[in-house]
């Protein structure tokens, strides 16, 4: 929360504004059709902006994925949200920059079921402005290593395709319970992101259908060139490629709540 009041307050004051911001909010942190309860934002009478965020109570996508909680479909499921989500914020003109299990929330639907909540925004940034270009300069790498495109890796200008690398990346963890590149350091990580080859997800799920293990290849492309043109073409690819029977989608909330609180410490 500290990181993204100090990047809204460098950015917010030139290009948001208080009305802006809350706009921000409301679309990276609510699904479509579902703005997230209690959110509110605005300006002090010094013009220091504030957010009010929701409380959420659930369990993160990392810790889903670490205690197996979620099939295939599941995961298929959460793509198509979290692209949704993406999608959403992309067409506004903002890149997240920082997707990856643990700002990936999975709390209640008030139905029983569960919503898919994106966290984070705190170095997002937008797209074509000086704010965007000081975020992005040669030399300035900002994001988690693991789930870093390559062109984020070298610090170069990124776009929206960076984040849909980042969906890629998740995605391939949550179905291979590994991530696509893995090093003994962060150096060495940024490497191998931007210099090999990671190996096939049909290596490790040759079960999975051809639809799915094709569109998080593609995500997965070096080039942003060579990945989906939008989060919304990712979100069809993935949508049309569920596994099975389609009611094994998310599991319902109260069995992800039993996976929050046989986690160590306080996951709210």
């Amino acid at each position: 929360l500290q990181l993204g009041l100090r990047h809204f307050q460098r950015v917010g004051q030139t290009h948001l504004g208080a009305a802006g911001l809350q706009r921000l909010l409301l679309t990276c942190m609510g699904r479509p059709g579902g703005e997230p309860r209690d959110v509110d934002g605005g300006a002090d009478a010094d013009g220091s902006l504030y957010l009010v965020l929701e409380l959420l109570d659930g369990v993160s996508l990392h810790e889903a994925i670490e205690q197996n909680a979620l099939d295939a479909n599941a995961v298929v499921q959460i793509g198509v949200e979290l692209l949704d989500a993406l999608a959403a914020a992309h067409v506004k003109g903002f890149v997240h920059r920082d997707i990856k299990p643990d700002n990936v929330f999975l709390t209640h639907d008030g139905r029983g079921g569960v919503a898919v909540k994106l966290l984070d925004v705190g170095i997002a940034a937008l797209r074509d402005t000086e704010s965007s270009a000081s975020l992005t300069r040669t030399g300035s790498v900002l994001g988690t290593p693991t789930y870093m495109s390559p062109e984020q890796a070298r610090g170069e200008r990124v776009d929206a395709r960076s984040d849909l690398w980042a969906v890629g990346a998740l995605l391939y963890r949550a179905l291979a319970g590994r991530a696509p590149y893995t090093a003994d350091t962060e150096i060495a990580l940024i490497v191998s992101i931007v210099t090999k080859q990671h190996a096939p997800l049909s290596e490790s799920r040759p079960d999975l259908p051809a639809a799915l293990l094709h569109a998080v290849e593609r995500a997965l492309s070096k080039s942003p060139q060579d990945r989906f043109e939008s989060a919304e073409q990712m979100c069809e690819a993935i949508r049309a490629s569920t596994v099975g029977a389609a009611s094994s989608s998310l599991p319902p909330y109260a069995s992800l709540r039993a996976v929050a609180e046989s986690q160590p410490g306080d996951t709210a």
